[in-house]
């Protein structure tokens, strides 16, 4: 089983305990907002092959959602009833050809359990937590469906 980590302040343990959430930052108020617009130029450099992939993810993840093999849905993501999720996937686009920065929200997690870097930078002088999350329930869309973030 493989993890992620989540570096936080006592107020930010805090918060996310009694929100049962993890925000995410508006991408203008990060330290380097630079770092997301190199993302948005490498992303739009890859957009042939990510365009097939992400449309393959995205009839997968249909499929195994309405429970009805990929084949089928393959077919189906070219009719009316699947029209919002390719909408959805064009407005991704979207806001990566126009590089509305104010749109993206990001929440920081890394593979290292113990960084001082990450101590330093993402907790308090008095008080600094690092919080555990299961890789695998971070990329279940099933997971997600069934609880509130």
């Amino acid at each position: 089983m493989e993890y992620v980590y989540h570096y936080t302040s006592a107020d930010g343990l805090k918060g996310i305990l009694e929100s049962k959430s993890l925000w995410a930052t508006n991408a203008e108020y990060l330290n380097d907002f630079r770092e997301i617009k190199q993302g948005i130029d490498r992303i739009k450099s890859l957009r042939g092959s990510l365009s097939e992939f992400s449309q393959i993810k995205l009839e997968e993840i249909y499929a195994k959602y309405k429970n009805i093999p990929l084949d089928v849905t393959q077919k189906e993501m070219r009719s009316k009833d699947v029209h919002l999720a390719n909408q959805f996937l064009n407005f991704l686009w979207n806001i990566i050809d126009n590089n509305t920065i104010d749109e993206i929200y990001t929440t920081s997690f890394t593979t290292k359990s113990d960084s001082l870097n990450h101590w330093l930078t993402y907790g308090s002088e008095q008080t600094s937590y690092c919080i555990k999350f299961n890789k695998e329930k971070l990329f279940d869309d099933e997971y997600f469906r069934q609880r509130k973030f």
